[in-house]
């Protein structure tokens, strides 16, 4: 999602706004923070914030706690990263990203459970056995045939 946004500035942002002004097309010059400090944050390999969500998934003993100490101590000088003042709710149990909208607060209970990958639980050789089974085409041809079946109908009408 982070480079989706990425791209998404850079092309809407600066790519339209200089490809108007090279064909002389008047249009307001939009000014946006660079959101790639906040994408260094979180996407660094083994330092940024999801790679140590997924470090800490894999510790036989990882915690939602443990977790947040590490956090707080790699990245509490990073200038978009900030710990909560004691006094706000749950300031033990919360971090905070700030985003190029603003400062956004993530409590980390229950944040590794949820940000575990099912997939990492499934076994991939039960895979082409799910399509052995007779339903599961079916469904899929039913799925994909049906609408054009429906639409060829109504041409025919």
């Amino acid at each position: 999602m982070c480079r989706l946004q990425f791209h998404f500035n850079e092309y809407i942002f600066k790519l339209e706004q200089a490809e108007y002004a090279s064909e002389g097309v008047p249009v307001d010059l939009i000014e946006f923070k660079d959101n790639q400090p906040t994408l260094d944050l979180l996407e660094a390999k083994a330092v940024g914030v999801f790679a140590m969500v997924d470090e800490e998934i894999s510790v036989p003993k990882g915690s939602d706690e443990g977790f947040l100490k590490k956090v707080i101590t790699k990245h509490e000088k990073h200038p978009n990263f900030a710990k909560p003042k004691p006094k706000d709710l749950n300031a033990n149990l919360v971090f905070v990203i700030v985003h190029y909208a603003g400062a956004v607060p993530y409590n980390v209970t229950n944040f590794l459970e949820k940000n575990k990958d099912s997939l990492h639980e499934v076994s991939f050789t039960s895979i082409p056995f799910f399509f052995c089974v007779p339903f599961v085409p079916l469904f899929w041809c039913c799925c994909l045939l049906f609408p054009l079946m429906t639409n060829l109908d109504d041409e025919n009408d």
